[in-house]
């Protein structure tokens, strides 16, 4: 805080680049806010795999190990519609699925069900 007071300028920096940050996540939120949990979760697996890569050099599977309820809270949404919902990406062929994690096998059908240019 001390920083902050004395230096005035690299305060008004830091307030502009906090409130620019507040002001994407506050959209962010508002978006997936609006989206039906079908295009939540989609729009989640693409945000697990953009944020954590993938496990290895010519893997597919996205690098976290999440259980079906941490996805659930992540997505917002009850366990059981998350199962229901990551079995019906399987069949669709959008993803397949190796114990808790998941690879990514056809990431323009999952944007299209994410509805990121709607």
């Amino acid at each position: 805080m001390s920083i902050l007071s004395s230096n005035p300028a690299f305060f008004e920096k830091m307030m502009k680049a906090v409130c620019h940050e507040l002001g994407v996540m506050e959209s962010k939120l508002a978006e997936i806010a609006q989206k039906s949990v079908r295009e939540r979760l989609a729009t989640t697996i693409l945000m697990l795999k953009e944020t954590y890569g993938m496990e290895g050099e010519g893997s597919e599977l996205i690098d976290i190990t999440l259980s079906r309820e941490d996805l659930a809270n992540i997505v917002g949404t009850a366990t059981e519609t998350v199962i229901r919902l990551l079995s019906e990406f399987k069949n669709d062929g959008l993803i397949a699925l190796e114990n808790k994690k998941i690879k990514v096998l056809n990431q323009d059908a999952l944007v299209r069900e994410a509805d990121f240019y709607n």
